[in-house]
């Protein structure tokens, strides 16, 4: 909105400006009234009253050289006219001829500081007895008002935008400090983990170094283990960015929490008193199995940790219909949902708490105790699944998160995957693979592991490098491809390219997260799948194998 439509606004605001055109058309006989914007170079009308088919409505605009009303933004004085062809100063003038008046008249609108706004200006095309005392007088009283209106108005508008501008400030500031708290606990926790990984590393080239193999194995030990758990770490920071690559199936939630029972009861101990709410007739929702599964034990171990002295723990499902207030109120559009709720009646949380909950690293507990990224995960999972998560809590009351999926109508389909088998490096195989990523280690990785599985294997670092090698004559079994590339061509473009001359060339996705969900699992083509980074050499042999052979 630019400063004119403001002032329109402005003016459509003031609830008296229809019956004061409308009195002044009455009064005068005019036929035409406005309240006018002016400046240097515009005349826009503001609110209008024409009688006499002018043609002219709010919003429509003069050219203000042609108007009189440029005069009197000069002389700040009112121009009265009973009979443009008996006025001394304007019978002459190309204005009243150009827009077909006799009569005119128009009163400066000043506002409090000063300020020229414009004027409220009436016409017609007949001659009429205007130039009165009283007539002078009510435009003056008319102008006078409109332009307390807007002065209060401006005010007004000034208090908001200040209020605003602090409102911003202070989201600012909160974001600064998410941010430093979220880059803090990040380089805290990743520099433990390298830490263990390069120490590890380091250790074994100087047993390397001196002859010494008989204690590798476990500094090898340790550096997956501390890279398995860096991997963790990231996936629960996209889970909370909703940036995670998802597997969203048809789920029956109420099986699947029945079928965690035993797990959960092992994870929060005897203290604890544990049931299950089913629903009956529960909807579906449209769900990653896995990753649901995920939240709801990360969710019973925050509730076992809030019950130290023991409480009661419950798993509970239902369906809802949130209507357009209740939808708001939950950051979600109207409609039907399926609702896990987990309660507990441990400490609880304050507001404050409650507030801040979801933010990662945010944590309550004891140092070492937690990552601070457990709601954090659950919630970002919840987003990215078209749902909401929400905390009821209160100290010494428990507490209650409730997870909204929305309803997804359908059949229950069955997990998707592929079967495990146990594939070694050095396996003879035959084929050709096609490995694209920009990132040389990566590359190095999975080449070398396929020339250990028997593969031949080319590399491109880029699209454009990949799009040379499928065009030419060379065979190619499979394309394995990050789907962030450089150079404007993604790794999804890149398949659907090679396509095109090789309809039935497989094609294995590798990515670090979905950016834009270019290769979400839910749109993949037939012969396409996905692997998130980072993957186990062991993991990525018996997808290659089994993809191959298939």
């Amino acid at each position: 909105m630019n400063e004119f439509d403001e002032d329109i606004a402005a003016v459509a605001e003031i609830a008296a400006v229809p019956q004061i055109l409308d009195i002044v058309c009455r009064t005068t006989g005019m036929g035409f009234a406005a309240v006018a914007r002016v400046t240097e170079d515009r005349w826009i009308a503001c609110a209008v009253r024409d009688d006499i088919q002018f043609g002219l409505k709010a919003g429509g605009e003069l050219q203000v050289e042609t108007t009189i009303c440029s005069a009197i933004r000069e002389i700040r004085q009112a121009v009265v006219i009973d009979h443009v062809a008996t006025d001394s100063i304007y019978a002459n003038h190309p204005t009243p001829a150009l827009y077909g008046f006799q009569s005119y008249i128009s009163v400066p609108i000043m506002l409090a500081d000063g300020t020229f706004f414009g004027t409220l200006c009436a016409i017609d095309p007949m001659p009429r007895k205007v130039d009165t005392p009283e007539v002078r007088g009510m435009f003056k009283l008319f102008a006078e008002l409109i332009a307390t209106h807007l002065h209060v108005g401006q005010r007004f508008n000034a208090s908001v935008r200040h209020q605003r501008e602090i409102e911003e400030r202070l989201r600012q500031s909160q974001k600064m400090e998410a941010v430093g708290q979220l880059t803090g606990g990040l380089a805290h926790d990743f520099n433990n983990l390298l830490t263990g990984i390069t120490g590890s590393l380091d250790l074994i080239q100087l047993r390397l170094s001196q002859g010494r193999t008989t204690e590798l194995e476990r500094y090898i030990v340790a550096a997956q283990g501390a890279s398995k758990r860096a991997a963790a770490l990231t996936q629960r920071l996209l889970a909370f960015s909703r940036r995670q690559t998802l597997s969203p199936v048809a789920t029956d939630v109420d099986r699947l929490t029945s079928g965690m029972g035993e797990l959960i009861t092992r994870s929060i101990g005897s203290q604890i008193r544990f049931e299950m709410v089913g629903t009956t007739d529960l909807w579906l929702a449209k769900v990653d199995p896995n990753q649901l599964e995920n939240a709801l034990l990360n969710l019973c171990i925050n509730a076992r940790d809030a019950m130290p002295d023991g409480g009661r723990l419950t798993v509970a499902t239902g369906n809802r219909v949130l209507d357009a207030q209740a939808a708001r109120e939950r950051d979600l559009e109207p409609g039907e949902y399926v609702v896990l709720a987990v309660t507990d009646t441990g400490s609880g949380m304050p507001p404050d708490v409650v507030a801040r909950a979801f933010d990662p690293f945010f944590t309550t507990k004891p140092i070492g105790l937690g990552t601070g990224l457990g709601l954090s995960m659950v919630y970002g999972f919840a987003r990215q699944s078209g749902g909401q998560a929400r905390i009821d809590s209160a100290p010494g009351k428990g507490t209650t998160v409730s997870l909204y999926f929305p309803r997804h109508r359908g059949t229950v389909e069955p997990l998707a995957g592929i079967a495990p088998h146990a594939v070694a490096p050095g396996t003879t195989n035959v084929g050709t693979v096609l490995v694209v990523d920009d990132e040389p280690t990566v590359r190095m990785l999975i080449t070398d592991l396929l020339q250990e599985m028997g593969y031949v294997s080319i590399e491109a670092g880029d699209a454009a490098t990949a799009m040379r090698v499928l065009a030419s004559q060379n065979r190619i079994d499979l394309l394995v491809t990050d789907v962030g590339l450089p150079g404007g061509l993604d790794g999804r473009q890149l398949a659907e390219a090679a396509r095109r001359s090789r309809p039935t060339l497989k094609v294995l996705f590798i990515t670090g997260y979905a950016e834009n969900a270019s290769a979400d699992p839910g749109d993949l083509d037939v012969g396409m799948q996905i692997v998130t980074k980072p993957f186990a050499i062991q993991a990525l042999c018996e997808r290659i194998k089994v993809f191959i052979d298939s």
